[in-house]
């Protein structure tokens, strides 16, 4: 507890009192003290995951906000194969960005199950890969030449 309330700027006692609110409104302890120290009970363990989904979520908007503020339009989320990403992409990106100058591109390379995943959990905006993504939630297209994009 000392530790967390150093690390937010405010006293050991706040920390606690905070915790407990959390934890009455919760219903649940979030924490299982064991000889003075704290471990995160299995609800806790569960809450962190969804916690950092809004926490990526939250950062994902501040983003945008930052962007809108300074005349960016848009990002966009590019998922592709590794193959692609070093031999394709770079120069459909280069074309994309002297399109649309003002626009943010993040690259990641994934396999195709992952780029599946990716696309629908909304963590990329689009995927490129060289096989078929074969799921019912996703809607492929087809390359037909070097002016794709």
């Amino acid at each position: 507890m000392s530790a967390a309330a150093q690390w937010l700027h405010v006293s050991q006692p706040a920390v606690t009192k905070a915790l407990q609110q959390a934890e009455q409104q919760l219903g649940f302890r979030l924490f299982d003290r064991v000889k003075g120290k704290l471990y995160p009970a299995p609800e806790a363990t569960e809450l962190y995951a969804e916690v950092e989904k809004l926490n990526a979520n939250v950062q994902s908007m501040r983003r945008l906000a930052t962007n809108l503020r300074g005349g960016v339009a848009e990002r966009v989320k590019v998922v592709a194969t590794p193959a692609l990403a070093v031999s394709v992409m770079p120069q459909a990106l280069g074309q994309w960005r002297r399109r649309q100058p003002h626009a943010l591109c993040d690259l990641a390379t994934q396999h195709t199950l992952e780029i599946v995943e990716a696309l629908l959990m909304r963590e990329a905006d689009v995927g490129f890969t060289l096989q078929p993504p074969d799921h019912p939630g996703i809607d492929s297209g087809c390359w037909h030449g070097p002016n794709w994009l």
